[in-house]
């Protein structure tokens, strides 16, 4: 007997004697289970043992076939955090089809072996017939799913695209039509295309009111860019006449046009309707008096004589005479040194000076802080704040007497702020920029031309120059002894304008003495070529840097007469 296994393994013949029972040998054959040996006619003679399950009965040599059953193996799987997959039977050799598991945000590509193989496509149905002869655990391969977010917002839409593992999608930039703040909507991670619009807010802006003792304001408070054209309307004031309302930069406001943006600050100003009589310059209907001066210290319309005393000096008699002497202090020339009050209304015009004229018939400059905030304050307590516009008043300046028989004054207060000269690298104070405003433009806006002959050309030995003003020399604050004290008070002290303050970062005492300065001297430094000595807060002379910002100026000369 020959034997054919089927791919099974080989079986050598096999010599069998006619009329016995016999017993073959039994291959093996990978996945499957043997059943036995078959003749030519498919007839099966043996159990699966070989053993034969009658006598020979054949009268020839014969080839026996190897019969076989597949088997079949139990495939789990491992779904990978995906739906539950019940374990299944599968046959081997065979084609099979697996169910097919659901995961969240993930698209199914088929089941893998161990050897990370793909067995199945991502509908579970086999690549090939079942090749490997045991039980497998099967684990599901997946691929994220791509989804796309629409944005739309008011003038564009862009779509971008989003996974499952994503906390949040990259969201482009949303541009918000003027007078509107905008946000993208909320929105959750889903597992489909999604739509996201923009969400507008309109802005509401501010309109405050500084009324200055009006009444009657019927004006709306707020607006926004939706709002119809604001036609604003006037106040009322007792003996005043609504004039207009102005803005922060003192431009008349008549209406808040439609699509206007931001918070808006109005002024109101007015013009003064007192009425007055011949006799008593005194308004029956507010009490309040308003005498005319004009050039002499006597009213023009009721005689009385008075003078005009601002901070200590008559301007009447300052401008008949050029200056005004008050014991030891001396009235001469005019400059911007104190800021504005509150109840002081500015006109819109300029005169020929740059000059504006506030309700309480008083000049004043306008000046836009370059101080850097600092916490530091006006005379009046008030914060500086940079780039803000402030006014001034004009007033008569103050000086102290040096030397009464050759006429040497001194400014009473730092008048200016500013460097001693531009150039880092030059602390000469010929063609210093200190020189020239003092000699220009200090010289042409604080005097009059009846003022501007009373003060002598000085020359200087030590700069070697001839100047109108000029400052104090290291030797001549030694010489009259400013650095010296009267009670607890130092000579040399000078307190910064509100002008001067607005103007750099100047270095200025906060504390015992508030709003000190320290202040520039015309010496320069014989050791260091861009130093030059100035006065400390503490009535120390010491060098400091020409070309930096942070000090004042105080501007000295002689008068030519006897003071």
């Amino acid at each position: 007997v020959a034997f054919e296994s089927d791919n099974g393994s080989v079986v050598a013949d096999k010599e069998v004697i006619f009329g016995d029972h016999y017993k073959l040998d039994v291959p093996t054959k990978a996945g499957y289970t043997f059943l036995g040996w078959m003749n030519s006619d498919s007839d099966l003679l043996t159990d699966a043992a070989g053993a034969s399950i009658a006598v020979w009965s054949g009268v020839k040599n014969e080839t026996f076939t190897a019969k076989w059953l597949a088997n079949s193996y139990t495939l789990s799987f491992q779904s990978d955090n995906g739906s539950v997959v019940d374990d299944k039977e599968v046959i081997f050799g065979s084609h099979y089809n697996l169910d097919v598991p659901t995961k969240a945000g993930y698209a199914f590509l088929g089941w893998m072996n161990a050897d990370n193989a793909l067995l199945t496509d991502g509908t579970g149905a086999s690549k090939a017939v079942l090749a490997e002869p045991s039980n497998q655990t099967l684990t599901a391969k997946w691929e994220l799913v791509t989804y796309w977010a629409n944005f739309v917002q008011k003038y564009s839409s862009r779509k971008v695209s989003f996974t499952i593992v994503n906390t949040r999608i990259n969201e482009p930039r949303l541009v918000e039509p003027k007078g509107y703040t905008g946000v993208w909507e909320e929105y959750e991670i889903v597992t489909r295309d999604i739509t996201i619009n923009a969400v507008y807010t309109i802005i509401d802006y501010k309109i405050e009111y500084i009324d200055n003792g009006g009444a009657g304001n019927l004006n709306p408070t707020t607006y926004n860019v939706e709002t119809e054209t604001i036609v604003l309307k006037g106040l009322t004031r007792l003996c005043s006449e609504f004039t207009s309302w102005i803005n922060t930069t003192d431009k008349v406001i008549v209406e808040i046009l439609k699509g206007s943006l931001g918070d808006v600050e109005l002024v109101a100003t007015y013009t003064r309707k007192h009425k007055n009589t011949a006799t008593d310059c005194v308004c029956p209907d507010c009490n309040v008096s308003f005498h005319t001066f004009i050039g002499e210290c006597k009213c023009q319309v009721c005689n009385l004589e008075m003078h005009n005393i601002i901070d200590g000096a008559c301007n009447m008699c300052m401008d008949r005479d050029g200056y005004f002497l008050d014991g030891a202090d001396l009235y001469f020339g005019e400059y911007p040194q104190t800021i504005k009050g509150t109840d002081v209304l500015i006109s819109g015009t300029v005169d020929s000076d740059g000059y504006y004229t506030g309700s309480d018939g008083f000049k004043y400059a306008k000046q836009t802080s370059n101080r850097v905030n600092h916490g530091h304050k006006f005379t009046n307590g008030d914060v500086i704040i940079t780039k803000k516009v402030y006014y001034f008043k004009i007033m008569p300046i103050k000086w102290k007497i040096l030397d009464s028989a050759t006429g040497l004054i001194i400014c009473d207060s730092a008048i200016q702020a500013g460097r001693f000269t531009s150039n880092s690298n030059v602390n000469a104070w010929n063609g210093s920029a200190v020189q020239k405003w003092l000699n220009e433009d200090f010289y042409s806006k604080a005097f009059s031309s009846k003022q501007t002959g009373l003060i002598k050309d000085t020359f200087n030995a030590d700069i070697s120059s001839t100047d109108k003003v000029y400052l104090l020399s290291k030797s001549e604050f030694a010489l009259y002894k400013l650095g010296e004290k009267i009670g607890d008070t130092f000579k040399h002290i000078k307190i910064a304008s509100d002008y001067a303050r607005s103007k750099e970062y100047i270095a200025m005492n906060t504390s015992s003495c508030y709003g000190s300065s320290s202040w520039w001297l015309r010496t320069p430094s014989s050791s260091k070529p861009e130093y030059v000595y100035n006065v400390l807060n503490g009535g120390i002379v010491g060098e400091y840097a020409a070309s930096n910002a942070n000090r004042t100026i105080v501007p000295t000369l002689r008068m030519n007469l006897p003071i």
